[in-house]
């Protein structure tokens, strides 16, 4: 987010260091303000990363990526990625049929919470 060469950038990077400050007291910390923007490429990240463990068959690896991104994701996106993994983990052959059970189950249980 360093463009200086935008004004309304630097302004609002400049609040974000002052709220920063403010909310540590003035003391340094490794807190760090996150911008929707870098949020998406972030959730890309962890999608993309999702799709290179199943192809790699490291299907545990996706899984718990997809579990990272329960909180990042709107519900009903998180229910799509969550079901269009849980078909990719059915038709794998390689995968175990405990680990679907438990995503399985998992998505399951989230409906259950948001209803």
């Amino acid at each position: 987010m360093k463009n200086n060469s935008d004004f309304i950038m630097r302004q609002v990077e400049q609040f974000a260091d002052g709220l920063k400050w403010a909310l540590n007291k003035g003391k340094a910390s490794d807190t760090e303000i996150v911008f929707d923007q870098q949020q998406t490429q972030i959730n890309n990240n962890l999608l993309d990363e999702i799709n290179l463990f199943l192809t790699k068959d490291k299907f545990r690896e996706a899984v718990s990526t997809f579990y990272k991104l329960k909180f990042e994701l709107k519900f009903s996106t998180y229910l799509n990625v969550g079901e269009k993994l849980l078909n990719s983990l059915k038709k794998a052959p390689k995968c175990s049929p405990q680990l679907v059970t438990e995503l399985e189950q998992s998505l399951q249980r989230s409906k259950k919470e948001m209803k």
